[in-house]
Formats: structure tokens, C-alpha cells, sequence
């Protein structure tokens, strides 16, 4: 019993630090079992003895702690080996020294080992990108190749080195050394490659927002030409023959400028938005119920405006036209007031979430699309806001807020 109460005041608390080092990388799955599992697992690495020659205990403890990462963790599974072996090689390589070079029996090493496990923590809290951690497969098999090396290090000492011939002990403790501090250098190659994965994102998501708002813009300036053009067209059409007339009529109308601008709201941008949407809801049958309560122009960039309406109304949009005619429809509720902007979209729909995670795109090009909702959350945040994506009771619910304020480089919020 005794043994057991020091095994478990041991084991038991490097296993939480690195169960929750591994969650400032991993949203950790929600059933108990798995959690449970993996934690096993993280006491297991925690407190494992590495001895030089022996191939028991690396060899299961490895297998044992990947199986455990690749089943109690969300991502793609290149990204769980890739972060389990990040942090095993880590590990490993601590134990290998403690137990070879430092201590060789005794209790002591739980000390140092849980001031080890306590500073891994500190680090990956400080320096870690985020539980939203998600880089391109080339990427990741990049960052897998490097991590092999410090891994690659360890099995070599310990498994290739045999009983009785431990004569190169320097050489093993300064390789042992190399692979446990690879483990900084691998974690700033992550930031450094998931900052550079966020600023393309990023580019391409104000590339979209740009050429959305020149859309908008440059059809609100054929609406607004038409119209004041529309009394030439008249006195065209009272000059000519009646043979013509027809045609000249059929011709107008063909032209998608025509189409009539609903005054939703005081936000011309908006007005826009809605219309062209609400043309395009028409032509598919979806009923499109709106109530806009934006007394005035929003004191946001027109590309934002143009991104938050258009995002949730396209995805709306693509998610009711899977389903049948009579359960078409979409509501929207925006209203601007008390010193905030709020939006919300609902439209039947069973999109799987995992707490507030954005939907997957189910168009064919992942990379070039379902950066939408991506680009609406940075808006949010750009403007002391939130974006909130759920289901409830068979509906998909979108709910934008921020701050209604003049940002830093922000247009008045006038359309002209």
C-alpha cells in the first residue's frame, strides 16, 4: 500500500502537467474514458524509468502514449503523431538522463522530474500557438521529419547499446542533452509556421472581403446609374416604332442592375447586401425574413460589413438548398444600438459542431474555401467582438457582435 500511495503521489501529478501541456495543443476529446485513458498514459511517460540497453519500457511507453494521444485528441492525425512525438522524445530523453547520469536509484528523481514536467508546462503555455493549431499537411510532414531526429537520437542510445557495453557514457549523456533542448527549437519552428500559415490566411480572407465589396460597390453603382439614366430610357422608348419597343424592354430587363435595392435599414452597404441575397434566396425558393433595426451607417469598413453579411447569408444559403422546398427558409436579425452591432442568421440545418468550433466547408478546394467564417471571426475580434456558431432544436444559429465604434482606419460607414 505504501508503495502504491508513492507511486500515485509521483506519477499522478507529472501525469496532469502533461496532460495539460498537451491541451494548450489539442482540444481534448469530451468522453471521459478517453480522457482518462490519455491521462494514464501522460503519468505513464511522467514516471517511466529509462535505462540505457533496455527496450521494454521505451518501446511500450512510447506505443502506449501515441495510441493514447491519437485517440483521446481532435485534429488531423498528422498533427497528433506529429505533437505526441514532440513531447514523448521530450520525455524520454529527460528520464534517459535522470536515470542513467543523474540518479540511479532512489526516490529523488520524482523531484526533479516533476520540476521538469512543471517548466514543460510554463513553456508550452507561454510559447504555444493555441488548441486551434492546424497547418498544411506539408507542413506537418515537415515538422514530422524534424521531429524523427531527437526521437531517432534516443532509440539509438538506448536500443542500440547493449548490456555491458555503456563504456561511451559522455557521448550518450551529451545525445541524450541534444534531444531534450530539440524540443525548444521544434516548438518555436511551430509558431513560426502556424504565424505564417494565420498571415496567408489572412491575406486570402481580405483578398475575398476586397473583391466582395467591389462587387457590391460596383453593382450599387450600376443600380444608382440606371436610375438616373432611366428618363433617357423612357424618351428612347416613346421614339421608337412599336416593333421595337419590345425588344428594347426585354433588353432592360435582362440587365441585373434592374433588379430593385429594398431599403432595409439606414445602411446603404447593407441594403445592397440584403437585396442582391434575397434576389439570389428568390431564384431558389428559400423564404427570407428580415429584421434590421440599424438606424444609421454602421461605423465599420464597408469590406467588413460586406464579409459578415455575405458569409452568413452564402453559408446559410448553401445549407438550406440540401434540404427540401418546405423546409426552406432563413431568418435574419441585426440591429445597432447602445454602442453595439449585432447579427444573427438562423436556418434549419444539423451542421456537426464540437463546442463552438466553425463548421467544416463541404466544397471540394479546402484550401480556397472555408475561409469564410474564418474571416468573419478575425473581423470580430478586429472589433472587440464574438462570432458564435451552434445548433439548436434542427436550426444552425450564426450570431456576430462587436463593438459599434469608429476603428482605427475604418471608413465613416457612408455609401455614397
Amino acid at each position: 500500500m505504501n508503495r502504491f500511495l508513492f507511486l500515485c503521489v509521483g506519477l499522478l501529478p507529472g501525469g496532469i502537467l502533461i496532460y495539460l501541456s498537451l491541451g494548450c495543443f489539442f482540444i481534448q476529446r469530451k468522453e471521459h474514458v478517453r480522457k482518462v485513458l490519455l491521462l494514464i498514459s501522460c503519468c505513464l511517460l511522467s514516471g517511466m524509468i529509462i535505462h540505457i540497453a533496455d527496450w521494454t519500457n521505451i518501446l511500450s511507453t512510447l506505443g502506449i502514449f501515441l495510441a493514447a494521444v491519437l485517440i483521446g485528441c481532435e485534429g488531423s492525425g498528422l498533427k497528433r503523431i506529429t505533437v505526441g512525438l514532440m513531447f514523448a522524445s521530450t520525455v524520454l530523453a529527460f528520464n534517459a538522463l535522470m536515470d542513467n547520469f543523474v540518479w540511479r536509484y532512489g526516490g529523488k528523481t520524482f523531484v526533479e522530474r516533476l520540476v521538469f514536467v512543471t517548466a514543460l508546462y510554463f513553456l508550452c503555455r507561454h510559447f504555444s500557438p493555441g488548441k486551434d493549431l492546424e497547418l498544411t499537411p506539408a507542413m506537418w510532414r515537415l515538422l514530422l521529419l524534424l521531429t524523427a531526429t531527437p526521437m531517432g537520437i534516443i532509440l539509438c542510445v538506448v536500443l542500440f547499446t547493449f548490456y555491458g557495453q555503456q563504456e561511451n557514457t559522455f557521448q550518450y549523456f551529451l545525445l541524450l542533452l541534444l534531444a531534450l533542448f530539440s524540443f525548444a527549437g521544434l516548438l518555436w519552428t511551430v509558431t513560426v509556421l502556424f504565424k505564417q500559415r494565420r498571415l496567408e490566411e489572412a491575406q486570402m480572407s481580405a483578398e475575398m472581403n476586397s473583391r466582395y465589396y467591389g462587387m457590391m460597390e460596383k453593382q450599387n453603382f450600376e443600380i444608382r446609374r440606371l436610375k438616373h439614366d432611366l428618363t433617357n430610357h423612357l424618351q428612347v422608348l416613346s421614339a421608337l416604332p412599336a416593333e421595337q419597343k419590345d425588344a428594347y424592354i426585354r433588353e432592360m430587363l435582362d440587365n441585373s442592375a434592374l433588379y430593385q435595392t429594398l431599403k432595409y435599414c439606414n445602411d446603404d452597404i447593407v441594403n445592397v447586401i440584403l437585396s442582391t441575397k434575397a434576389s439570389t434566396m428568390g431564384m431558389y425558393g428559400i423564404e427570407f425574413h428580415v429584421k434590421a433595426e440599424i438606424p444609421e451607417p454602421l461605423p465599420l469598413e464597408k469590406p467588413d460589413i460586406c464579409a459578415v453579411f455575405g458569409n452568413a447569408l452564402d453559408n446559410a444559403v448553401e445549407s438550406v438548398c440540401r434540404l427540401g422546398q418546405e423546409k426552406r427558409y432563413i431568418n435574419l436579425e441585426t440591429r445597432l444600438g447602445k454602442g453595439m452591432f449585432v447579427l444573427k442568421v438562423e436556418n434549419p440545418g444539423t451542421d456537426l459542431l464540437s463546442g463552438n468550433e466553425l463548421p467544416p466547408t463541404t466544397k471540394a478546394d479546402k484550401r480556397a474555401h472555408g475561409l469564410g467564417l474564418k474571416s468573419v471571426q478575425r473581423i470580430a475580434e478586429k472589433y472587440d467582438g464574438s462570432l458564435e456558431v451552434k445548433t439548436e432544436g434542427g436550426e444552425f444559429i450564426f450570431f456576430f457582435y462587436c463593438k459599434a465604434q469608429n476603428h482605427r482606419g475604418a471608413a465613416d460607414g457612408t455609401a455614397k
